[in-house]
């Protein structure tokens, strides 16, 4: 039974999110976990202290600009 309800909490994490707007999102975020398809930001994120990600929405509501850092 435990593992029929890990697999149910865990197809919620996969799903795409769709919002209508970007506010439950918006803010600045600190990256914990990331998986990437690149080796070059694999690299810089291997060898970063902390990084971070900002999602600012803009005026128009289906777009928004993603800031991201790494202290090296």
């Amino acid at each position: 039974m435990d593992s029929i309800l890990r697999s149910h909490k865990c197809e919620d994490l996969i799903r795409p999110l769709v919002l209508e707007i970007l506010s439950p999102i918006s803010g600045k975020w600190i990256i914990t976990e990331a998986n990437v398809d690149s080796r070059q930001i694999d690299t810089i994120l291997k060898s970063a202290n902390s990084s971070w990600a900002e999602i600012v929405p803009s005026h128009q509501n289906d777009t928004g600009v993603f800031n991201q850092g790494d202290m090296m």
